[in-house]
């Protein structure tokens, strides 16, 4: 299995669990032009209903910013490192 469909299920399993809600949940994310990731929380994430190769920021701009998977860099549960991407790969 890619790491992109590794990334895509585990964020559709938590976007779908109710269990989830209990926790603070992080998504770290690479950026063009950025050395480090952009940490956001779950919570400002939303999926498109046809999009399955990216996930989409909730921000004020009027047009939205689509971020693909394979951009992903970790997961976050209640600051602990709960998935980390191989970029070696």
């Amino acid at each position: 299995m890619r790491q992109k469909d590794d990334i895509a299920d585990l964020l559709n399993q938590i976007r779908w669990n109710e269990e989830h809600i209990k926790f603070k949940i992080e998504v770290g994310f690479m950026l063009k032009g950025l050395v480090k990731p952009v940490v956001i929380p779950f919570e400002n994430i939303q999926f498109g209903e046809k999009n399955t190769e990216a996930f989409m920021l909730k921000t004020e701009e009027k047009e939205p910013t689509w971020i693909p998977f394979d951009r992903v860099t970790d997961v976050y549960k209640n600051g602990l490192l709960l998935w980390h991407a191989n970029l070696d790969e």
